[in-house]
């Protein structure tokens, strides 16, 4: 993995799971870096985030359930994963989100739930009152932009392409 050159400008404003494909190297280089959130809750921006990677989800979420009974909701939830039945149809057609995701969303009750995986379901919508979204894949230039203000959360999908 080439390392950023300048990554301290971002270091406060930046939060990072791993994915399903990375190494623990990958989840190390993050780390290091202090933007790594798999299994944790960050303040950043006066908003709780919590986090769900990609190489252990089912430690990620057994210690954010353990965090959240102690310390409430969150705002933010970013996982690599969908949650089973929102943005995880395949292009074969098959449901591949999680169960486990969508019982800890359930359970946290952020206003919005970040992630990815599924790379052909891009997009957002509401589920349980908690607005999802899949940018797609950011190697294909695609992204998202959300304003999250006290009564609202606007979602816009955007594409450097």
């Amino acid at each position: 993995m080439k390392p950023l050159r300048s990554w301290e400008p971002f270091k406060d404003r930046a939060v990072a799971v791993t994915g399903n494909v990375d190494d623990i190297s990958v989840r190390r280089y993050l780390q290091s870096l202090g933007v790594l959130i798999d299994g944790r809750v960050r303040e950043l921006g006066g908003l709780r985030l919590g986090g769900v990677g990609g190489i252990d989800h089912a430690g990620d979420v057994m210690a954010l359930r353990s965090d959240l009974s102690k310390a409430g909701r969150l705002d933010v939830l970013v996982t690599h994963h969908p949650p089973k039945g929102v943005l995880d149809r395949t292009f074969m057609g098959v449901r591949v989100g999680l169960k486990s995701i969508r019982e800890l969303s359930l359970m946290a009750k952020p206003r919005v739930h970040l992630f990815g995986h599924v790379h052909e379901s891009p997009g957002h919508q509401a589920y349980e009152g908690i607005v999802a979204v899949n940018p797609g894949p950011l190697r294909d230039g695609r992204y998202a932009l959300i304003e999250l203000t006290e009564t609202d959360v606007k979602v816009s999908l955007r594409s450097l392409a």
